[in-house]
């Protein structure tokens, strides 16, 4: 699509997650993926509206951001629906933000801006930072691994919790944990965080 797109339902229909639909312009409608597609936003282009999946189907990467967009109004995925893969590119001195809560059974984040994630984050296999991004939570994450694969940070809202572990598997030293002060008596990591040979930067 080379511009605009706005209906109430957008459904797309591909056999695997090579099937590639790409979006130039803004989309306003909810998108709905069957059996596989991926999905790829230009950059500073925003999806208004929700994305829904059949479970562990999709692909939806976001191009790097160049001025700061909620790049998702809705919510990403559901309970027992993941999105198999988000990837969202961030920019520099950027703030890119998904407003909802996110079900993907992966989520990468690349570039050297911040995401901004304002609901819950469901990720059955892990939330990987492959470089040195920001990513603010504003809500719960549940997953296998948060990975630091590069030095990133990950800063926690108020009460809010991981629940899985926590690592780095590139070099030791890789990744800034901070929680913010909380108000209520909080578990806020319920696995590991670091290992042997595999410790964080910093945890604050």
């Amino acid at each position: 699509f080379s511009s605009t797109v706005a209906a109430t339902t957008i459904t797309i229909t591909g056999t695997n997650d090579t099937d590639e639909v790409k979006f130039n312009g803004d989309v306003t409608g909810n998108i709905a993926i069957v059996d596989g597609a991926l999905i790829t936003v230009a950059a500073d282009k925003t999806i208004t509206g929700s994305v829904t999946t059949t479970d562990t189907d999709g692909v939806l990467t976001f191009g790097t951001a160049t001025v700061a967009k909620t790049l998702v109004s809705g919510s990403i995925g559901a309970t027992g629906a993941d999105l198999s893969v988000l990837n969202v590119a961030t920019g520099a001195g950027i703030t890119s933000t998904i407003s909802g809560n996110v079900f993907a059974e992966t989520v990468n984040v690349t570039g050297t801006g911040t995401l901004a994630l304002g609901g819950t984050v469901t990720s059955d296999t892990k939330l990987d930072f492959q470089t040195a991004a920001t990513v603010t939570a504003a809500g719960d994450i549940t997953t296998a691994l948060v990975d630091f694969g590069a030095d990133g940070t990950l800063t926690m809202a108020a009460n809010k919790k991981i629940v899985g572990a926590v690592s780095t598997t590139a070099a030791d030293g890789n990744g800034t944990l901070t929680f913010t002060a909380t108000t209520t008596d909080t578990t806020l990591v319920s696995g590991a965080v670091g290992a042997a040979a595999n410790d964080l930067k910093a945890i604050n």
